[in-house]
């Protein structure tokens, strides 16, 4: 992952939260979508929420929220406009001392006594929802350690980002896309990770029925060899279709853990997958 950039390092006085995570940056995987997150929460590879410190839970918090976002994605069509709201959640007021209108000593014994007005309810908690399905929810140490003045500003704030940043075409195209494929996936002994946009699909995907995590593994051949595999590719786009595939293309050998391989999502688009660096020894 590349480095942070100047404009995003972080602002905020160190706390346990950022003290967490800046311990914890540099052992994250260069793959890892919470790198840059001390400032920016990405989303699919796209900045969609700028945060004045990291969120109470630090990268935990972080996860929760890109596995929440993903499933609502997984539920709505890939056109269908996705709508922020805040649900606000009241209670009483802090119980701040409020004077008294005047000093008991001064009414007269034979006058009514007077009750003090009740405090008005106030937004204690919010929660942020996407088309009707809670994404994240705003508390009041979230509020304060965000620089807010209160837990409805912050999540009128963090509403109106998400609500412009989550509908840009290119965030809503990469959501359709990967939502609900698992983000990493085991196959030959190697680990791979989930990239965050579909591949083109220029008819050189090939495979022979091999699988893991329940689906169909698929590997891209070069161009310039695509002769050599005519009809294997044909029997693949024949079972793409749900057509028998031939015995040729059964026999084929997948290459031993190729550097990266695909897997197909709801909508038949083909996303890949990287192998992971090996551990330094």
């Amino acid at each position: 992952m590349l480095a942070v950039p100047q404009a995003y390092r972080p602002r905020f006085q160190l706390t346990a939260a950022s003290l967490l995570l800046s311990l914890t940056l540099p052992f994250l995987p260069p793959w890892s979508p919470l790198v840059r997150a001390s400032q920016i929460w990405e989303v699919v590879g796209q900045p969609v929420l700028e945060l004045a410190a990291p969120p109470n839970g630090g990268i935990a918090k972080l996860e929760q929220w890109n596995t929440r976002i993903e499933e609502i994605a997984a539920e709505l069509s890939p056109n269908q406009a996705l709508t922020v709201t805040v649900v606000p959640i009241l209670g009483p007021a802090s119980s701040t001392p409020r004077p008294t209108p005047f000093p008991a000593t001064s009414l007269p014994s034979s006058s009514p006594a007077v009750p003090l007005p009740l405090p008005r309810p106030e937004v204690i908690r919010a929660t942020i929802q996407i088309n009707g399905r809670t994404l994240l929810e705003i508390t009041p140490e979230e509020a304060l350690s965000q620089g807010a003045g209160s837990v409805a500003e912050l999540a009128n704030r963090w509403a109106d980002s998400l609500r412009r940043n989550l509908n840009r075409p290119e965030v809503r195209r990469r959501l359709a896309a990967v939502a609900g494929m698992p983000h990493q996936i085991s196959y030959d002994r190697q680990a791979y990770q989930r990239g965050i946009e579909a591949s083109s699909d220029r008819g050189l995907f090939l495979s022979n029925g091999a699988r893991t995590s329940g689906q169909v593994v698929f590997w891209e051949i070069p161009s310039n060899q695509a002769y050599q595999y005519t009809g294997i590719l044909a029997s693949t786009v024949r079972s793409l279709h749900g057509q028998s595939a031939s015995p040729e293309a059964t026999s084929t050998t997948t290459p031993a853990a190729p550097a990266t391989i695909y897997l197909l999502n709801r909508h038949r688009q083909f996303i890949p997958y990287a192998r992971a660096a090996s551990p330094s020894p």
